[in-house]
């Protein structure tokens, strides 16, 4: 039904006789929202900066970009660094969903040609290696597999702005070897991973002024969950001038035009209140609004804004994409962010998870002692759950997952101190949560070893050296300046 709207809707714009419908009227949301969770006060945040900046964005939005500043063969050792994990669990402890990115290709300086996009090759591997490299794609495909084994992504991305690869003509003959890459990289994926949504990502504007559109059409749709897209309309010569709301209305038109019946993820929105391109606050609020009613009926699973907040105090940027941000530098509320909290606060279309089954598991052991949980459920719309088990002793596990629905669910815990304890558990899909399951009622008689041991190590986390609280017992951390 939904393709059907978009397709009337496309078509009708085309001829020019059809005033696009309005999320003004709507009541409902059915996409889930996201952003890069940056502090304010950038570069002199704090610690206490960067937990608010995430309990912030928990209240506007379910999902969060995890990029990683390395190239993508040293992301696994990144990934298993402290400081990533800690910015992980801080995401998860404040309800977001990280989505992970892995990019096959960089920015060099080649002689003569200045800066280009070229294909990110590991330092041992020779200089003039392509994508059809079969030692490259075998390693890619390791990488890619083993991040989704270990972190079971509920979104990853193999590639952001691609076809900004495909723009340096040296490339071109390699895109084809890419796409193939992605089609073995998918399989792999869902081989360790079912419920991870695999994603590729276009710039919007780069695809419409080089007329590139063609590229998205040589991906296998069988082998893509999502087609995403990052869109600036301001960087556009042709509109930076111009108001928001006089954008021309089939501005996105083309995109389901390729995509077919593959859902849209926008990854990255956003319009600069910059006076660098005659931007303002006003505009950037007009800019969301303008979007929300030109993509209305687009089959769009996701939209994120780009910043929490801005990454310069007004008038001391030198770039204008540091006045992106829904928030102002010092944490001020811009216009843009009560509309995107007003578009968060409605209800979604989608249907929460039933109930979990009563967890089943031993119900008396000795304490200090690893013991495994089981529970499961379903959810009407089909969607991977995670699930969280409340110990009873003041602790939890942390939302554990992705699993199919249906399919059991297992987490472990050790009590420390003797007792009577009731286990319950609860699951969510990326929109919301069930209610709680019936209790199990267990026993922790005996003690082998009292007290916990609470591990502590500094570790560098944005920049900034912190304490990293690790209780052994029950897996919670936190963060000190």
């Amino acid at each position: 039904m939904k393709r059907a709207i978009a397709v009337f809707i496309i078509l009708s714009l085309l001829a020019g006789g059809f005033a696009v419908g309005s999320r003004e009227v709507q009541k409902e949301r059915d996409f889930l929202m996201g952003l890069v969770a940056n502090p304010k006060n950038h570069p002199d945040f704090t610690i206490e900066d960067i937990e608010e900046a995430y309990t912030i964005s928990s209240t506007c939005g379910e999902l969060a970009h995890l990029w990683l500043s390395v190239p993508w063969w040293e992301e696994e050792e990144q990934l298993s660094s402290a400081s990533t994990q800690a910015v992980i669990t801080l995401m998860r402890s404040c309800g977001l969903t990280p989505i992970f990115h892995t990019n096959f290709w960089e920015l060099k300086e080649v002689p003569g040609e200045g800066i280009v996009p070229k294909l990110s090759i590991p330092p041992d591997m020779p200089a003039n290696t392509t994508l059809a490299s079969r030692e490259f794609r075998e390693r890619w495909i390791s990488h890619v597999e083993e991040i989704c084994r270990e972190w079971k992504p509920a979104f990853y991305s193999l590639g952001n702005e691609v076809d900004l690869f495909y723009t340096y003509e040296a490339n071109q003959p390699d895109f084809d070897n890419y796409v193939s890459l992605v089609a073995e990289s998918y399989d792999a994926i869902k081989d360790v991973s079912p419920c991870t949504r695999v994603m590729v990502i276009f710039k919007m504007e780069n695809l419409m002024d080089k007329h590139s559109w063609f590229l998205i059409d040589r991906f296998q749709k069988e082998k893509i969950d999502l087609f995403g897209f990052t869109s600036y309309p301001y960087i556009n010569e042709t509109y930076m001038n111009e108001y928001p709301s006089n954008l021309p209305p089939d501005y996105y038109a083309e995109i389901p035009l390729h995509t077919g019946e593959v859902p849209i993820a926008f990854t990255e929105i956003g319009w600069s209140s910059s006076e660098i391109v005659n931007g303002n606050e006003e505009k950037q609020d007009a800019f969301l609004q303008w979007f929300l009613n030109v993509t209305y009926g687009m089959p769009v699973e996701m939209i994120c804004w780009l910043f929490l907040h801005d990454m310069a105090p007004a008038g001391k940027e030198t770039k204008a994409n540091e006045m992106l941000g829904l928030r102002r530098h010092d944490g001020e509320e811009k216009a843009v962010w009560q509309r995107w909290r007003a578009l968060h606060d409605m209800p979604c279309t989608n249907t929460l998870p039933e109930k979990p089954e009563k967890p089943s598991g031993a119900l008396t052991g000795k304490i200090n002692t690893p013991y495994t949980y089981t529970t499961s459920t379903t959810d009407d719309d089909g969607d991977c759950l995670y699930y969280l088990f409340d110990w009873g002793d003041g602790t939890d596990s942390g939302w554990i997952g992705p699993f199919p629905s249906g399919e059991m669910a297992n987490a472990t815990h050790e009590w420390a101190e003797k007792g009577e304890y009731a286990i319950r558990v609860k699951a969510k899909d990326l929109y919301g949560e069930s209610g709680w399951s019936d209790g199990l009622s267990i026993s922790m008689p005996l003690s082998l070893l009292n007290g916990a041991v609470l591990i502590n190590r500094l570790i560098i986390i944005f920049g900034r050296t912190v304490l990293y609280h690790v209780p052994c017992f029950n897996g919670n951390s936190s963060l000190e300046g």
